[in-house]
């Protein structure tokens, strides 16, 4: 049979599951379990989405009232993402909302956010400054304007239920893609490994790719600063906003890392995106990481295990990365 792609449209981005089915009665199957599988996508989405009404909202629709009780599902989540806050020193802080719900109002209108502004929003990105109580199951914003989202690990969390949902269900040898939070799954027998574009943050047009990782398992996630993008004077402002100042990063115009989950990968890659190279790199190779950075001038930087990977497949038929 042929390769199956089923595509789904969630999280505001296009999403495709591929799989290789070995007959008829397997495609039918594969493609059932698939569209069952996006429902859990959607369930995940109207849980903790921050675009809309949602159980997690209601966190920000009481900051500086009271605390709110959620389900375990969305105070594990939290917890998962002040553990990292921790381990990444705070550049990865889902507080950033505080001012990133401001940065999308002016991006959608096109202008640039009031200075003042900004920098009285800045002030409340913290993640030491919410408070979680685990024996009420409670979260609580100490400040009226204090906000917090999840658009840094929402998506990779959603990619690594699905994939356990699939791998339940049998499936083997298949990719998950959530508008570029990728993962893969592949047998030892599997006849090739997963190709995985990196996408050339030079270009407008995304589909053009500078270059491809070559996988067999585990997951990809590539944060660059051509996403929800409004560019003023020449600048380009984005949506990956530094905790530090409140303002869109720069340096790093795209990161790559490669690690065994999509939200290790997915936080991973947007920590990196905050730092400089040298810390980047530093950080990466500290971590052990497998991180692929692009630089305002277009030089690509590779962390130490990436160099260790590429050089041991440097002379193997299919090689771990090409570059165009």
């Amino acid at each position: 049979m042929k390769r199956l792609v089923v595509p789904g449209k969630h999280m505001g981005g296009n999403w495709e599951v591929q799989c290789f089915p070995r007959n008829k009665h397997e495609k039918d199957y594969f493609t059932q379990i698939i569209a069952d599988g996006f429902k859990e996508v959607v369930r995940i989405e109207n849980l903790l989405t921050d675009f809309k009404p949602s159980p997690f909202m209601k966190i920000n629709d009481f900051a500086g009232e009271k605390p709110v009780k959620v389900d375990q599902e969305i105070f594990d989540i939290v917890t998962q993402s002040l553990q990292i806050s921790n381990e990444t020193k705070g550049l990865f802080d889902i507080s950033y909302a505080s001012v990133g719900h401001y940065w999308r109002q002016c991006r959608k209108k096109g202008i640039l956010p009031d200075e003042k502004t900004v920098k009285d929003l800045s002030e409340l990105i913290d993640y030491r400054k919410i408070e979680m109580d685990s024996k009420n199951q409670t979260i609580f914003l100490p400040h009226p304007f204090m906000r917090i989202g999840l658009g840094g690990i929402g998506k990779g969390y959603a990619v690594d239920r699905l994939f356990d949902y699939l791998r339940k269900k049998g499936m083997v040898n298949f990719m998950v893609n959530g508008s570029g939070d990728i993962r893969v799954h592949s047998l030892a027998s599997a006849p090739r490994k997963w190709k995985v574009g990196i996408r050339n943050p030079f270009n407008p047009d995304p589909s053009v790719k500078c270059g491809l990782l070559c996988i067999d398992n585990g997951a990809v996630a590539t944060s660059g600063d051509y996403i929800n993008t409004i560019k003023i004077e020449d600048k380009n402002y984005h949506h990956i906003i530094s905790p530090n100042d409140g303002h869109s990063s720069q340096g790093i115009v795209s990161s790559t890392v490669w690690t065994e989950n999509a939200i290790e990968a997915d936080t991973l890659a947007t920590s990196l995106m905050l730092m400089d190279i040298g810390e980047a790199l530093t950080y990466s190779n500290v971590r052990g990481l497998f991180s692929l950075l692009i630089d305002e001038n277009g030089k690509v930087h590779l962390s130490r295990k990436a160099m260790q990977v590429m050089t041991r497949n440097h002379l193997s038929e299919e090689p771990v990365c090409e570059w165009h």
